[in-house]
Formats: C-alpha cells, sequence, structure tokens
C-alpha cells in the first residue's frame, strides 16, 4: 500500500509543520479560540473477541491524515496501545500548538477502548446518550467526533455514496471468525480491509465538507447540523421578533406528552398468516407510499402560530367551536368507558405509551381498543382522529391551551422547497449524485431539527462512578426551556404537528384500502388487491386534491424530463405476490421476480430473506422462529479492567472494551398480543365479512 507507514517509520516532520488554523468568524479568532491543524484524520480499530472470557482486545488500529493543502494522505498503523501512545507523543512534539480533528466511525465503540489509556474528565466527553458519544478531547490535542452520528450513515453507504476511491472492503473475504493478535501476520488483504476504513473515511468527509462549502470550523457535528444552520440563518429575523410564541414550561409539559412520532401498525386480522395473489379474488399486496410526508405537511399544512393561552377546562362541544374558529388545541383530557366503533378496524389509533392511569384495557400491538379509563394529551388533530375511530360514555378536558391556526413562515417553508427541488432536479443524473445525495439528507434532516426537544439534559461522563454516564440534574428543565428560548429560531410545537399531520395523512391512506389494510409504517400503506376493487381510483381522487395544494403553496418540483413531482401525493410502489405479517416492524414480502424480502427490527435484511428461504420460505416466518444467522450482534460493554491474559503463550492487558458477538433472534410477541390473535371468533366474523365483500 502507499504511504503506509509504522510509528518507527513515519516522517512526523511532514505533520508537525503543519499551519495552525484559526476560526476568522467574528471574536472566534481571538486567541483563546481552538485551532486546528490543517488536516483531516481517522481513527480506527480491529479488535478479536475472547469468548472464554468475553473480553475484546485491539489488534491494529489505523490512523489517516488527510493534509488539506495537497490532499495527499498518509496513514500510519500500530498494533498495540503503547505504540498509540507513542504516536500521538509524535505529534504533539512540535511548537505550533494546534488541536488535531480525528473521525472515528463509531466513537463509542472506540472510545471504550480509549479508556484503557487515558482518563477522560467530564468536560472531555460529549455523549447525547448513554454509549452514545458525540465528541470527546484527549490531552488538549486531540478532538475525537463521531462521524456516524454525523452522517447518519454506515461507513460502507457513507464511502459508497461520496464514491471515493477507497471504499469499505466486503466482509467476507475478511473472515471475521478468524482470531488475530498483536503478533499475528496479517496479510495484504488484511491490512487493506483495516486501512480502507480510515482512508475512505478522511476521503469521505473532505468530500462532504467541500460539497457543503464547509471547513473544519463550520462541519457540524451531526447530520441535522447542516439544516439546522441555514434554517437558523433564515428565520433568524422572524423569530427575533416573535418570541412569544416559544412554550413556557407548562405548555412545553403538554407539547412533550403529546408528541408521537410516526404510526406503525399491523392489522390484527391478518397477523400470522400468509397472503397469497390467488389470480382469482385476489390479485396481489399492493403498497403505496406518501411522497416527502414531513416536508409536505410543513408545506400544505397550518400550525400554531400564536402564543399558546390558557383557557382551562372544556366540555367536547367546545372544542367544535374553538376549531371552527382557526384555534390549535392542546389539552389533557379523561376519558372513561373508550372503544373502537368498529371492531373489525385493524389500525386503532390511540397509544398506550401514551396515556396515563389506563384501567381495565383491552390492547393490540401497543394500541388500545377499548379501555374503561384513560388519561392523555392530544393536539386538536389527534382528537379529530379519534373521534372517528372511538367513541366512549364520557371526555373530560381538564387542562387546554389554544393558538391560532396559520401558515409557517415563508423562510422555512422556502429551506424545504430548496431541498425538495434541488433532489428533484438532480434525481437521476449520474455525474449528480454526490449533490442528490446530500440534498436527500437535508431534506430528510429538516424533519428531525425540528423535533428536537429543547430540554435534553446532558450527561455527565465520570470514571469513578458506577453508572459510568449521569443526567446531569443540576440544571432544571425549566432553566434550559429558558435559555433555548432566547436562542431557538423554532418553536417545539411545530414539530409536534408536524407528526401529528403526517399521522393523519396516514390515516387518510389506511381509510381509503378500508378492510384490505394489511400494514403501515409511518408514510406508506399495504393492502391486498381484490380483483374489482376500486382502489386505484380512491387514491387518484384523493392525490387530485393533494396535488391542488401542492400547486397553490408551490409544494412540487419539477425533474430533468419535465415531470412534475408534487408533495404529499400517495404513490403506487410495488406489487407482492406473498406478505404476511407479526406485527410493528416485522413483515416479509415476495416480489413479482419472486425474490423474497424481510424487515424485522434486529435482523439483517440481507441474510434474512436467505435464512427463510432455506426453512421453507415465507411459511417459515412465524412465532418462534430463531434467525441464527441473520440475527446481527449484540455488544456488551466490559466498564472495569480485566487484568492480565495470556494467550499464545503472551501475556496482554485487558482493560475497558466492547465485545461484538453473534446474536440470535427469535420471532416473538408479547402476551396481550397473543390473546387478541387468539380471538378465533373474532377473526372467523371478520373474515366472513371480507369474503361477503
Amino acid at each position: 500500500m502507499d504511504n503506509l507507514y509504522t510509528v518507527n517509520t513515519y516522517n512526523y516532520n511532514r505533520i508537525q509543520n503543519l499551519p495552525c488554523l484559526h476560526d476568522t468568524r467574528s471574536n472566534r479568532g481571538s486567541k483563546k479560540a481552538k485551532g486546528y491543524k490543517n488536516c483531516i484524520c481517522a481513527f480506527d480499530i480491529e479488535t478479536t473477541r475472547l469468548e472464554d472470557i468475553e473480553q475484546s482486545i485491539m489488534y491494529i488500529w489505523q490512523f489517516s491524515i488527510l493534509f488539506l493543502d495537497d490532499l495527499n494522505i498518509d496513514t500510519i498503523i500500530g498494533r498495540t496501545w503503547t505504540e498509540f501512545e507513542l504516536f500521538l507523543d509524535q505529534l504533539m512534539n512540535d511548537d505550533n500548538y494546534a488541536y488535531y480533528m480525528v473521525f472515528v466511525h463509531n466513537l463509542s465503540y472506540e472510545f471504550q477502548f480509549l479508556r484503557g489509556i487515558y482518563t477522560f474528565s467530564p468536560d472531555e466527553v460529549f455523549a447525547i446518550k448513554s454509549r452514545k458519544i458525540l465528541k470527546c478531547e484527549m490531552l488538549k490535542r486531540f478532538e475525537f467526533r463521531c462521524s456516524y452520528l454525523q452522517t447518519n450513515m454506515s461507513l460502507n453507504t457513507f464511502t459508497s455514496k461520496m464514491k471515493v476511491k477507497h471504499r469499505k472492503l466486503s466482509g467476507e473475504k475478511f473472515n471475521y471468525a478468524k482470531k488475530r493478535f498483536p503478533w499475528t501476520e496479517l496479510d495484504d488483504y488484511e491490512l487493506q480491509y483495516s486501512c480502507n476504513d480510515t482512508i475512505g473515511l478522511v476521503e469521505a468527509m473532505y468530500k462532504r465538507m467541500i460539497l457543503a462549502n464547509d471547513n473544519l470550523y463550520t462541519l457540524p457535528l451531526t447530520s441535522t447540523g447542516y439544516v439546522r444552520r441555514e434554517t437558523k440563518k433564515a428565520m433568524y429575523g422572524w423569530a427575533r421578533k416573535h418570541r412569544d410564541i416559544f412554550p413556557t414550561i407548562d405548555v412545553f409539559d403538554l407539547l412533550e406528552e403529546a408528541f408521537r412520532g410516526g404510526d406503525t401498525h399491523a392489522n390484527r386480522y391478518y397477523s400470522g398468516t400468509v397472503i397469497r395473489e390467488d389470480g382469482e379474488k385476489i390479485l396481489g399486496i399492493g403498497s403505496y407510499d406518501r411522497s416527502s410526508s414531513y416536508p409536505d405537511v410543513v408545506l400544505n399544512c397550518v400550525f400554531p402560530m400564536t402564543r399558546f393561552v390558557y383557557i382551562g377546562s372544556l366540555d367536547e362541544s367546545d372544542i367544535e367551536k374553538k376549531l371552527d374558529r382557526g384555534k390549535a388545541l392542546l389539552f389533557r383530557c379523561k376519558i372513561t368507558g373508550i372503544e373502537q366503533i368498529d371492531k373489525y378496524y385493524g389500525a386503532p389509533y390511540l397509544s398506550y405509551s401514551k396515556c396515563r392511569n389506563v384501567s381495565r384495557e383491552t390492547l393490540d400491538n401497543g394500541r388500545i381498543l377499548c379501555a374503561d379509563y384513560i388519561e392523555t394529551t392530544l393536539t386538536d388533530i389527534d382528537y379529530e382522529i379519534m373521534k372517528r375511530e372511538y367513541k366512549w360514555k364520557h371526555f373530560e378536558i381538564t387542562e387546554c391551551y389554544e393558538s391560532k391556526y396559520g401558515s409557517l413562515p415563508e423562510p422555512l417553508k422556502g429551506i424545504f422547497r430548496k431541498y425538495y427541488t434541488d433532489k428533484t432536479e438532480l434525481k437521476g443524473i449520474v455525474e449528480q449524485e454526490l449533490f442528490y445525495n446530500l440534498q436527500k439528507a437535508l431534506l430528510n434532516a429538516g424533519y428531525g431539527m425540528m423535533v428536537q426537544s429543547p430540554v435534553k439534559q446532558s450527561l455527565v461522563f465520570t470514571e469513578s462512578s458506577e453508572n459510568t454516564y449521569t443526567v446531569d440534574e443540576n440544571v432544571s428543565r425549566e432553566t434550559l426551556l429558558e435559555k433555548y428560548n432566547r436562542t431557538a429560531f423554532l418553536p417545539y410545537q411545530w414539530g409536534v404537528w408536524v407528526t401529528a399531520w403526517a399521522r393523519l395523512r396516514l390515516k387518510e391512506g389506511i381509510n381509503i384500502v378500508g378492510d384490505r389494510y394489511l400494514y403501515s409504517d409511518t408514510d406508506s400503506v399495504k393492502y391486498i388487491k381484490v380483483r374489482g376493487d376500486n382502489i386505484d381510483e380512491l387514491f387518484d381522487r384523493y392525490n387530485s386534491e393533494r396535488k391542488r395544494q401542492s400547486i397553490s403553496n408551490s409544494a412540487y418540483a419539477t425533474d430533468r424530463h419535465g415531470v412534475k413531482h408534487y408533495m404529499g401525493v400517495y404513490e403506487y410502489e410495488d406489487t407482492y405476490t406473498e406478505f404476511s405479517t407479526i406485527g410493528a416492524k416485522k413483515y416479509v414480502y415476495r416480489d413479482e421476480d419472486g425474490e423474497l424480502h424481510a424487515t424485522i427490527a434486529g435482523v439483517n435484511k440481507k441474510l434474512a430473506p436467505e435464512e427463510l428461504e432455506n426453512h421453507g420460505g415465507i411459511g417459515a416466518f412465524r412465532i418462534g422462529f430463531t434467525f441464527f444467522h441473520a440475527g446481527g450482534t449484540e455488544s456488551v460493554y466490559n466498564d472495569t479492567v480485566y487484568g492480565d491474559y495470556t494467550v499464545e503463550n503472551h501475556k496482554i492487558k485487558i482493560t475497558q472494551n466492547v465485545v461484538i458477538r453473534p446474536s440470535t433472534y427469535t420471532i416473538g410477541i408479547t402476551d396481550e398480543y397473543r390473546r387478541i390473535l387468539a380471538d378465533a371468533r373474532t377473526l372467523k366474523e371478520f373474515k366472513e365479512t371480507f369474503d361477503k365483500n
């Protein structure tokens, strides 16, 4: 390999003489501001699992340096942590004080091993969740950043999309099961496999930086950072004038209670059975996807646009009056004697996890079918969905806030239009694929930015604590919210309403297919295609209204062939010949080419179909089936020092580490869900109704 060195053969003069770059924006160019070496670095390790003691050791580390002045890349490798420490010492042996920006793809993994050679202080570690390290510093010279959280892509996907020279190599030839140690001689492919991870990463990060017109100082820490800074700039003036719209802590508490993500559900009446094309009545399984679901509601729907005002308790009749006057409502309520209007309806809306003090409930995969009593927090959109699906004996609103509905500010809508237009215009153009991928990622990140919690408490890392990651409870939620509101540019309630509107639009698609409904996930609906049905016609009618609305709000774009693409329309995706589901995030299907596909949370998408085929095909997908090869892996974190360990007559010291081991996955369901599926009488009645229709 070209430009491959060991710790002892590398010429450190090249990197030691690199200039220190300072941020020249405003006062950040002061002497106190952090300076960076004029390079992009990447670090990675390869490890071996010791099954007998369930510990893991590093057998090679790689450190790649891309020089921003000439774009050459040097890669240094070592086999021990002692060599790595020596390497870092050499990098610091200069008079030009500056930080090295080092990217690590899944920093949380490498961080666990770095703890064995360095004691991190709490202010050197930035964790967004337990075992989720966004950034850490060592020796006041090295800033490690997680490139996985920055890109939200696997290394294989990232290097492929960036079309770099050194992409992640296939692991099939590498043989993960082989035991390798620091003294194990590695062949050329093993070295290439290891080094490509860091060489490809610096190449991809550099391309990403250039595409976004970034530098070492402007490069965001997370995938949402790109759209965040553009949106912040666009919304700065509006936010300053409308500071009163940002929620108080009392309102925020209700918003947090009301927030839900995308809906995913399987029709209980078909769960556990295989639906097949029969050439007579059943023509296959159809799938419709809603185009740009979240951007669509941003541009085409209305949102709370004034300060939420407390109005106390309400009767149900008061709600309708408020809605008629264009009011957005947010309220806590108590509901007695709630049940589905149609017991055959396969997509119940009310989530058990979003309710409180529930009594004598019947659940369908986490959704409430009926209950004697519940308490929950709703937006008026949630209420509109619920009153179409449920009936109740008593409905009491105990605390209600109101705001006035209106369209989102044009500066914000303009950001979404721009990303959607760019994505549409670039799609299918080979030479523009890099820009297309970037714009698509930015469009998707827009929603993520809108629903980030403003009162997320910081995690404090402490080496001495039994619980390594603890919540910083010294700062109250109210204080965090007040601090956020002083500089915020997006009110949190808009994100709550985005997902609510998207759930309503999904419901509209589910209701179009009616009792043919099989499965739905966020923006897609799968259903049984029956000879003579008019479902395609119904979607066409629905889409006509969505197109009209998108035209009026400029929520469309024209591709390179002159074809207009409208946000919010349901587009026919595919027809399957077989389909089976066993609840949310568990389904398999066979396409018209005969290929089996599987979407099962926790199971490898590529390996699962093959394993099912080896056991009889789609019929093998049932409760109790165990995936032995497609079950993926699990990570076991060892937080205590193991000590000395002897293997192959070599003594090694094992410190903190992570063990990655194969994991099996057995398809299972909850007892509650099992009881629902076992209700043969109701199932028989449903099927009889289906056959009649």
